[in-house]
């Protein structure tokens, strides 16, 4: 199957949105396309967080489940729950997945 190459120029149509995410519209030949872009977070969200929510972060990131981290914390798993659940809100994340794609590998000491 022989696949069909791109023209060698674009032509950006449009450009909008919010400072911090801009939506670029292109057109290839016949084709329009929407391309989204955003910063993602970084130390700047790291520093929103408090220093338990610090602490159970790097234990995420080490892998802990959150009984693990309740108890190294000397918690109940409720307060954990809380913890991780304000970590992902300041950090704009949705999952333990999510999190590890974004920080893990990196030393996030801030």
């Amino acid at each position: 199957m022989a696949r069909e190459a791109l023209p060698a120029s674009s032509e950006a149509v449009e450009s909008s949105g919010p400072p911090s995410v801009r939506i670029t519209r292109v057109r290839l030949g016949d084709t329009e396309l929407a391309i989204v872009s955003a910063p993602l977070p970084g130390a700047a969200g790291l520093s929103q967080l408090t220093p338990a929510e610090r602490d159970v972060f790097q234990r995420l990131l080490s892998g802990e489940s959150r009984e693990q981290i309740a108890m190294a914390r000397c918690t109940s798993l409720r307060t954990i729950a809380n913890q991780v659940a304000s970590v992902f809100r300041k950090l704009g994340v949705c999952s333990r997945s999510e999190l590890m794609l974004l920080y893990a590998g990196g030393n996030p000491e801030a």
